[in-house]
């Protein structure tokens, strides 16, 4: 994922603030009040860090973990490509559970192709509980170029993303979620782009939306305007435009040709942004909504504490490092401060739950891969504090300040 951004912190933390105090909409449109309340807010958890780091310091070493998941690395069974490219795009669908979802989501990506006909479209059937699978095996036939894949037992997610990279046949890849959308036209402008400049990865932008009368101006073409594109290096200035997540994007499908989604774990998409854009040469931002992402605020947070997922960002990030290695990629200081990024708010609010002792076991983890701290050069002055109160084990004053 992303960092999020000052102007993403402000505007949550302002939207909390008004729910919580029941105040106007309207205030969240107004500039000094986000900068007003995002100080006050800044002031008090830097002030909590400068406590527990130089006056209460409780350091809580060597305790053994209370809520300890292990987790063991394996290569992906799907490892590598059954198939040489012969078409332009693959279109790779993880589908479970989504009976109300799936078939507004193929016909949006109909709609997206907009006649564009050099392509497939691979739907993963992971052993849904619902009607998935039945809706599916009576439509595939009315979907033109639609491969589907039926797995034999729940692979989660990343594998069956992986299972649908194996099996594909495009020059290009791109991801979509099963209950989300995209926008009329883009994937036949997108790969059509891609091909021309021939990009490693084009990115469009997105639109999160909740009910489906907010998007009804993205499925026509109406909506369609100039949009910037912004052709790049890949530097670090990319990532004020890339987002960190899978979808949205459409990749050369040889960037995954040793590289796959961890399995077995959540927080899958930090391969993104710490691994695939590393192995990639050029990337082309187009500035136009065209992925539709279904807000669901309660898929992940009610499985957060249950299922134990704070730990799976800790082994997310030693993923990230083990395919960096196995790919021979250049790690340098500004690898170790991307990666480094997610250790502090992802990892903070994925682990609120934990305890102490859980957070003392992480840090000694992640010690091991960022123990060599050349790259704290490259950090902000809220960043390094973060990384010196990992490194001193000090749980309380990195959960004050990574924020």
């Amino acid at each position: 994922m992303t960092q999020p951004t000052n102007n993403a912190k402000k505007f949550a933390i302002s939207n909390a603030v008004v729910r919580k105090l029941k105040l106007p909409n309207s205030l969240l449109d107004n500039q000094l009040f986000a900068n007003g309340v995002y100080g006050a807010y800044s002031g008090y958890r830097h002030s909590n860090y400068f406590y527990h780091r130089y006056i209460n310091k409780k350091i809580a070493k060597d305790a053994k973990p209370l809520n300890f998941k292990p987790y063991e690395f394996k290569k992906s069974q799907f490892l590598g490509f059954d198939f040489e490219p012969t078409i332009a795009l693959s279109i790779i669908i993880p589908a479970y559970n989504v009976e109300n979802f799936i078939v507004p989501c193929l016909d949006s990506i109909l709609s997206a192709l907009n006649g564009y006909e050099n392509y497939e479209i691979i739907v993963i059937e992971d052993c849904s509980t619902d009607r998935t699978r039945k809706i599916l095996l009576e439509l595939a036939d009315d979907y033109k170029n639609l491969k589907l894949l039926l797995n034999e037992k729940n692979l989660g997610l990343s594998a069956s993303r992986n299972k649908g990279l194996k099996n594909s046949q495009g020059f290009y890849v791109t991801f979509v979620d099963s209950d989300d959308l995209l926008s009329f036209g883009i994937l036949s402008e997108s790969i059509n782009l891609a091909i021309n400049k021939n990009v490693d990865i084009i990115e469009f932008n997105f639109f999160q939306f909740a009910k489906d009368s907010d998007i009804g101006k993205y499925l026509y073409s109406g909506h369609i305007k100039n949009a910037q594109k912004q052709n790049l290096e890949i530097t670090s200035d990319i990532f004020k435009y890339a987002k960190g997540f899978a979808c949205g994007k459409i990749y050369k499908r040889e960037l995954f040709e040793q590289v796959r989604f961890p399995e077995g774990i959540y927080w899958e998409d930090a391969i993104i942004s710490n691994v695939i854009f590393r192995l990639a040469k050029n990337y082309l931002y187009f500035d136009r909504v065209g992925y539709l992402y279904r807000s669901n605020p309660n898929s992940i947070s009610n499985s957060l504490v249950k299922r134990n997922l704070g730990y799976d960002q800790l082994y997310v990030i030693k993923y990230c490092y083990e395919m960096a290695k196995q790919n021979h990629l250049k790690m340098d200081n500004e690898f170790y401060k991307r990666l480094f990024l997610e250790a502090t708010v992802f990892l903070n609010n994925r682990t609120y739950y934990l305890n102490d002792s859980d957070l003392d076991y992480m840090f000694t983890q992640l010690e091991l891969i960022f123990g060599n701290n050349q790259f704290k050069s490259l950090l902000s002055a809220q960043e390094k504090r973060i990384f010196d109160a990992m490194s001193k084990r000090n749980v309380a004053a990195w959960r004050a300040i990574a924020f």
